[in-house]
């Protein structure tokens, strides 16, 4: 009862003075119900007493139980009346609440629009931007005829089946869909608590994109872009006039001019009108974006107006000169201005600016540089003002419509690029392009071997690693008992450095019995010397079978690295630990594929440990998990980050390799067992653990020299498969190759960085650095998967190091609170102690950034620790004059062709 009162109120309310009477209001305030049609005839009849008919008749129109009269004019001021103020029966109940009695017919006919229970006129239709759409349904099998009315200011659909049978539910309701290239669209819908598929065959694809445009659009901002709108209604009339877009933007500190202003109303409303209605309001932005406020509305639709009146003026897209920052041989090939990006994985408000696409990465500028924004709780940081997206970096190129595309990075980015609706040709255009510089087929295509050239002599660091004098650091040469192996041909073993440490006392015979006894080929070398005289060794599995073979040369090998390369001394018989990377479960079925793990009793005094380190297989779908999680607009964030980020299985694997390293470290520093550490082929995680277990006991491998040494060692100098795992100028992003193994040993260092702050030379940034060129395809050391590889590329002449980079930029990963720690660092691990690493993952999302203190002014100071990324030009992004406002469009001169 009340609500109908309240209905009453507002009809007697929306009825213009001179058509209101006495009698209305007093009826109305005292809850008299009366019939719309006769509400709406009042100026053409006298007042008439309503009767306990009419009261009736009343609750049976607002019901939809009966259709209004079919008076001359009545049903068209019904329905402006009612247009956006007053909600129908079928719009106000929830979702799937109409009448669910669907017809099983076949032959249903289709109710066409304006025929039968059309609840609005066409020109209401119009007004709210009210689309229909004509398909069938294939539901568990069967086609059924529909018509659905599609409201984008209720975020609403009807859909008749036939008669007078319809339903009206939510478009949040449909969770996703796809669209075929046959004109139709299959959808993911919830109805009740259960999600069923629904398949929608258009009777064209022009039909299907469209309704796939409208509920995309509608889920991700209609409910904002009602509330923009209502809230600029200021009438309350359901129209926007010239007067009012001024107040609105004057309240917004938005100081338009008078250029502006005709500009907005002329591309929103082409009729000439004067007047924006929601249907004109919805359509302007859902050809060009989404927003998400008052604020950012008039922002948009202000970029909106003048793209179309330089469009018109024939400068639209006009390339800018050349962008600040630029790398030597980096060249511009495309410029896109006006198109807005969002790195997304749901929904956030997008950003509009500038792309720019050279041979080395995509340049998105935005158009609002450091402009602080009023009502917020603190800034957008600078760091978004200019995003670097290496095209090495990018994993894969997804076309979403003829002006939309994604861009997958490896980085975890998602990148949602728009372009204006009537660019479609150059957005094709563009997405050739930028698909052609990321996948080049080889990485001798990358750009590494155009910016390399000039940069050799100018940077150096191709010499940070020699391994004779390494290995004379730690204490292992020169001695009688080991010797280095030559390999510089690659012909003994071809995923080897050019030379490698094996014990002296070792035959040729037991030397070839060993390689042919090791998968790959990859015996155990010696790689580093403990201060306790252990001596830690890498190789592969062995080749056991499931016969369970065996092998005395490895045995022999295996005995010598146990000696430490000299005389047993019976009285104290050293020990060897072979740490097993893998399960033993995973060690044991490798047994079915030839290979398997060491049989303990064909090898003295000699103990086996298995880490659970998973494959590489586990770690991609583990690192894809997270990229839900640490976007901004995730889904799920209500439900709580933390406990699905520990479903990934991400932070389980770094509690695993630091498990395995300490393991290594402890048999090699505090039991003096000389340690071999192998997994399958020994070139993933064993890489991870041996490299860990040298930072753990190497004071030297805590500085930025040592941690260069170490990653050259232990990484690309012994096989890592850079470019299988990272995929450089390879487009195919299926491959089952690809995983972030580098990235997992660069997190787990971070994890000890955490609990001994001090004990590093280097800060995070460094790791950040390191992660983010491993893909970039900037520097030549990642590029092929061995040493032979990049020899044959030729890296060292036509390549730049990243290390002679990060020398002469020493200072920017100088850890400040530097003390160096002579002894060896015991790491927990803990599951507590494994966290997620916010300065990499996070970095993408605003919030995630440290919180700069505003001024009391319109400037944005400095904050004490920001976060810049080093792209190859130095951090990024460099300090930008801040307060720059909307520049002023100039008026038309009537001469402009």
């Amino acid at each position: 009862a009340t609500a109908l009162r309240r209905r009453a109120d507002a009809t007697v309310d929306l009825l213009p003075s001179d058509r209101r009477s006495s009698e209305d209001e007093a009826a109305a305030r005292e809850g008299s119900l009366y019939s719309a049609a006769e509400v709406m005839s009042k100026s053409s009849s006298a007042p008439s007493t309503p009767t306990a008919a009419d009261d009736k008749r009343y609750r049976k129109l607002f019901h939809g139980l009966v259709k209004p009269p079919a008076r001359k004019g009545a049903s068209e001021r019904l329905g402006r009346m009612f247009r956006g103020r007053l909600p129908s029966a079928d719009e106000s109940k929830s979702a799937f609440g109409g009448d669910e009695g669907e017809s099983d017919d076949e032959n249903d006919a289709l109710a066409e629009p304006g025929s039968g229970d059309e609840p609005l006129e066409a020109e209401t239709d119009a007004s709210r931007g009210i689309v229909h759409f004509s398909a069938h349904i294939q539901k568990q099998g069967i086609l059924k005829k529909r018509t659905f009315r599609l409201d984008p200011y209720a975020c609403t659909i009807t859909q008749y089946m036939g008669g007078s049978k319809k339903k009206t539910f939510e478009v949040a309701n449909i969770l996703s869909i796809n669209r075929g290239a046959d004109g139709s669209a299959t959808a993911q819908v919830r109805e009740s608590v259960r999600v069923i598929t629904k398949r929608y065959i258009f009777r064209n694809s022009d039909d299907a994109a469209k309704f796939q445009q409208y509920v995309e659009f509608i889920n991700e901002c209609g409910k904002l872009m009602r509330e923009a709108f209502d809230e600029m209604d200021r009438r309350q009339c359901g129209r926007i006039s010239r007067e009012t877009l001024r107040r609105n933007m004057l309240t917004e500190d938005l100081t338009p001019s008078e250029v502006d202003l005709n500009l907005m109303m002329e591309v929103a409303d082409p009729s000439g009108s004067g007047e924006v209605d929601y249907g004109s309001f919805f359509t302007l932005f859902l050809n060009n974006n989404s927003v998400y406020s008052k604020r950012h509305c008039l922002r948009e639709w202000v970029e909106i107006a003048r793209v179309q009146a330089g469009m018109s003026s024939g400068v639209y897209n006009r390339p800018p000169e050349d962008p600040e920052g630029l790398l030597a041989e980096e060249v511009v090939m495309s410029v896109a201005a006006n198109v807005r990006w969002a790195i997304t994985s749901g929904w956030v408000p997008p950003t509009q600016g500038t792309l720019v696409v050279t041979n080395y990465r995509l340049l998105l500028t935005s158009n609002f540089k450091s402009q602080p924004e009023r009502h917020t709780r603190h800034d957008v940081p600078e760091y978004f003002d200019r995003l670097s997206i290496p095209c090495g970096s990018i994993a894969k190129v997804v076309q979403q419509n003829q002006t939309c595309f994604q861009v997958h990075c490896k980085d975890l980015r998602l990148l949602r690029i728009t372009m204006h609706s009537s660019l479609a040709r150059v957005c094709d255009g563009l997405l050739t392009m930028i698909q052609s510089v990321a996948f080049p087929g080889s990485p001798g295509g990358t750009f590494a071997f155009t910016f390399g050239p000039s940069q050799v002599s100018a940077l150096g660091g191709w010499d940070v690693l020699d391994m004779e004098r390494e290995l004379e650091r730690v204490g292992l040469l020169p001695s009688e008992h080991w010797r280095l192996l030559d390999n510089s041909d690659f012909s003994l073993v071809e995923t080897y450095p050019a030379r490698f440490a094996v014990p002296s006392a070792l035959s040729e015979a037991d030397l070839q019995g060993a390689l042919a006894f090791r998968s790959k080929q990859r015996l155990p070398a010696v790689t580093y010397r403990a201060p306790s005289g252990a001596v830690l060794a890498r190789s592969s599995q062995p080749m056991v079978g499931m016969t369970a073979k065996a092998s005395r040369s490895d045995e022999q090998l295996l005995n010598l690295l146990r000696l430490r390369g000299e005389p047993e001394d019976p009285d104290f018989p050293q020990q060897l630990a072979v740490v097993d990377c893998r399960s033993a479960l995973a060690a044991t079925l490798n047994r079915s594929r030839g290979r398997g793990t060491e049989n303990m009793k064909n090898y003295e005094y000699t103990d086996i440990f298995f880490c659970n380190i998973d494959n590489i297989h586990a770690v991609r779908g583990s690192h894809a998990g997270l990229q839900d999680l640490v976007l901004p607009g995730a889904a799920g964030e209500d439900e709580g980050v933390g406990g699905r980020v520990l479903e990934t299985g991400w932070l389980r694997h770094l509690r695993m390799i630091l498990a395995g390293s300490v393991l290594t470290a402890e048999k090699l520093q505090l039991e003096g067992s000389s340690v071999l550490v192998h997994c399958s082929d020994g070139w993933d995680r064993t890489s991870q653990v041996c490299a860990m277990a040298q930072v753990l006991l190497d004071p030297f491998m805590r500085t930025i020299d040592g941690l260069a040494v170490l990653v050259e060692k232990e990484w690309t100098s012994f096989g890592h498969k850079f470019n299988d795992r990272l995929g450089h100028g390879d487009g195919n992003h299926r491959s089952e190759e690809r995983s972030p193994v580098f990235l997992q040993f660069l997190d787990v260092l971070r994890l000890v960085i955490e609990q001994f702050p001090a004990a590093f030379e280097f800060t995070e940034d460094l790791l950040v650095f390191l992660a983010d060129h491993s893909t970039s395809c900037l520097f030549g050391n990642f590029l092929g998967n061995h040493q032979q590889a990049r020899h044959a590329l030729g890296v060292r002449e036509r390549t730049a190091s990243i290390w002679g980079h990060v020398f002469a930029g020493r200072a920017r990963f100088v850890n400040t609170k530097y003390n160096p720690h002579a002894g060896p660092l015991w790491p927990s691990t803990s599951p507590k102690k494994m966290t997620l690493w916010p300065r990499y993952f996070m970095r993408w999302d605003p919030d995630m950034h440290p919180r700069v203190l505003r001024s009391s002014g319109n400037t944005r100071p400095a904050a004490a620790v920001q976060w810049r990324d080093d792209w190859g030009a130095g951090p990024e992004p460099r300090p930008m004059v801040p307060g720059r406002r909307l520049p002023t469009v100039p008026a038309r001169s009537s001469s402009t062709s």
